[in-house]
């Protein structure tokens, strides 16, 4: 035991104590990260020049609107906002001007168009004389070179709708204002489930438990945190296995001690690298969430059940890429004998929805006793908010003990012949060999 604690000991020190680790520690929630924070910091270097937009009227009825409109905007952008949509958005002003040319055809579009891409102007817009007509179900074009994906045609597309709603029903003689109080819209409110408290008060939840992005970020951030957590773990073996068995290292080691030993030494200072790293990642998460008022809101009654299904998953799959790596000579022949566990690791990221939305679904439930899924699925399911049945709990861990100690079992094998293997890399019979003989 001795000798396995040396070997952990050496393995957890070589993981945690060098500028790579606290490199790879810091770098790596930022680059998950910056998706949500980059944009909005990119954003604010973006120049807000006015954006033209030149409409043709034909019908007379919703130029004016459309450019009282756009002051609106333009007034409404120069309050300051600390949101997504000011930071997502579109920040530019927008100038509706009105066509200034004698004859509309396609002569006039080409000149307009030209100016578009001469930057000129941004785009034209051309609104045929039957817009606002009864019954009619008129085509209004829009000219960008970014129509797709433009939000200043998303914006035109819902101004301009108003527009013509409310000019339709004043033809109509109908009262405008009546209509939208008739057809306001009721806020149908998510609640959750009551509770009773050991003293018999019925309690309410807490309204912060039916916040929709809560519901869908808290479980992606765990399912992430476990996923980042065992790629540190493990594929640092693959590696580290490679290169003791092309440099003769382990035939060294292998003097001292016995392959298992070696093998159990590497798993436990594995194991003892990726709780540190959990750690890291829990006080600054705490401390980020204590700065901006966020603790309310973190499932601290899941955390056991995280360190439990870390510990097993960074078993799981350390033994998996410790078994490959002592079975190859390059890092190349083992990427292709790894693609198929990623795959499988991956498998609770494609249906993370599906779980989020029903977390005791017929999938989720069964790729929750999957053990390579196991820990990314059960994390969405614990943190999602439902009610798990404990059963369910207890026998999916039991899957993973059960799964986790066969595999150690058989990377052992794998690894005490493997790592030893000179010359060709052997073919997947020959690894069947060694694992059951």
């Amino acid at each position: 035991m001795k000798r396995i604690l040396t070997i952990a000991n050496r393995e957890y020190w070589s993981m945690v104590g060098t500028k790579a680790f606290l490199f790879t520690i810091i770098m790596m929630p930022l680059l998950m990260a910056g998706g949500t924070v980059v944009p909005p910091m990119l954003k604010k270097l973006q120049t807000t020049k006015p954006k033209k937009l030149v409409v043709i009227d034909e019908s007379g009825d919703i130029l004016a609107a459309l450019q009282a409109e756009a002051e609106k905007r333009t007034a409404e952008l120069d309050k300051p906002k600390d949101n997504a949509e000011a930071a997502f958005g579109d920040a530019s002003p927008y100038e509706i001007q009105a066509f200034e040319g004698d004859t509309w055809d396609d002569v006039a579009r080409f000149e307009l168009s030209e100016q578009v891409r001469n930057r000129d102007i941004y785009a034209f817009i051309e609104i045929p004389a039957n817009a606002t007509t009864l019954g009619e179900q008129p085509e209004i074009n829009f000219y960008s070179e970014d129509a797709a994906l433009s939000q200043a045609k998303r914006w035109v597309d819902r101004r301009i709708n108003g527009i013509v709603q409310t000019t339709r029903l004043a033809k109509a003689d109908v009262n405008p204002t009546v209509v939208g109080q008739a057809l306001a819209p009721v806020s149908v409110e998510g609640r959750g489930l009551l509770t009773k408290s050991e003293t018999g008060v019925i309690e309410k939840a807490d309204d912060k438990d039916q916040d929709e992005l809560l519901r869908i970020f808290i479980p992606f951030g765990l399912m992430m945190l476990m996923f980042l957590i065992i790629f540190l773990a493990a594929q640092p073996m693959l590696e580290a296995v490679l290169e003791e068995k092309s440099e003769r290292i382990a035939e060294v080691l292998l003097g001292s001690v016995s392959a298992k030993q070696l093998l159990m030494g590497k798993l436990l200072g594995n194991v003892a690298g990726s709780l540190t790293v959990f750690i890291a990642y829990a006080v600054g998460g705490y401390a980020l969430a204590a700065y901006n008022g966020w603790t309310d809101v973190i499932p601290f009654e899941i955390v056991p059940w995280f360190v439990v299904y870390q510990v097993l998953g960074v078993l799981f799959f350390s033994s998996i890429f410790m078994a490959i790596g002592s079975a190859v000579k390059q890092l190349k022949e083992a990427q292709s004998l790894l693609l198929p566990v990623w795959m499988l690791m991956f498998l609770p990221m494609f249906v993370m929805m599906n779980a989020i939305e029903d977390p005791n679904g017929t999938v989720p439930t069964a790729l929750s006793f999957f053990p390579p899924s196991a820990p990314l699925m059960m994390m969405i399911r614990l943190s999602s908010g439902a009610l798990i049945p404990a059963w369910q709990i207890a026998a999916s861990i039991a899957v993973m003990l059960i799964a986790t100690f066969l595999v150690v079992v058989a990377a052992a094998r794998i690894f005490q012949v493997g790592i030893l293997w000179q010359g060709k890399t052997p073919k997947i019979g020959e690894v069947l060999k060694w694992l059951f003989k």
